[in-house]
């Protein structure tokens, strides 16, 4: 008769339960979150920056003066001018995009210049435009032919503070400009592009290259 080895042992595998199963399965989802995780971070760090390239267009501000503006800017409305601008007289052209955050405008000054008074218009609206902002920081000036005529040219940062108020705690009113004059048949002309501080980076070449596509006919 055979006997059994008592020394002998046999293992055998577990069978899996369904503990087992579900232990697996949330190993293996952490695993993925973490794989997912890490390829959403690289994506973040080496996607390339948005460029605001932006499609010019020729638009005319009156018979006489065009400039190009981005295709998807529109004329602002009559309200919309009343709202931001405590004036009278309407500007001759005023124009924003479609987020409606940027303001493009053409205007005629009433005060009369004479041509050869660049330099001295020049001053008196740098003087002028410090005395309308608690603070203003000029990134640029300068006087610049632009298609053959002459331009007094202002780039700038402002700060607006409600100081007469301390307890209106109204936010400070941050921009940035690029505005630019030009003297025409004795008056100056203005062109101008504010935007949000926060938003210069964003516009500040777009600016440039449409305040450098003004055209006047003399």
């Amino acid at each position: 008769m055979s006997r059994k080895n008592s020394n002998s042992f046999s293992f055998e595998r577990p069978r899996p339960t369904i503990n087992h199963y579900r232990e697996l399965i949330m190993k293996n989802s952490v695993s993925f979150t973490q794989i997912a995780l890490f390829a959403l971070v690289c994506w973040a760090i080496f996607l390339p920056e948005k460029s605001n390239a932006q499609t010019l267009v020729r638009a005319d501000a009156t018979k006489n003066i065009s400039l190009s503006v981005p295709n998807d800017f529109r004329p602002m409305t009559n309200d919309e001018i009343a709202d931001r601008y405590f004036t009278n007289r309407r500007p001759i052209a005023m124009y924003t995009d479609r987020r409606n955050i940027v303001d493009l405008g053409v205007n005629e000054s009433l005060t009369e210049w004479s041509e050869n008074d660049l330099i001295i218009l020049k001053d008196f609206y740098k003087a002028n435009i410090s005395g309308l902002y608690t603070e203003v920081n000029f990134i640029n000036e300068e006087l610049k032919d632009i298609n053959g005529r002459q331009f007094a040219v202002f780039e700038f940062e402002s700060v607006v503070k409600d100081e007469d108020n301390a307890f209106s705690q109204k936010p400070e009113i941050r921009k940035y400009t690029y505005i630019q004059y030009a003297i025409v048949n004795g008056k100056s002309w203005v062109f101008n592009l504010t935007v949000p501080l926060r938003h210069k980076q964003e516009w500040q070449s777009v600016a440039a290259e449409i305040m450098n596509s003004v055209k006047i006919k003399k």
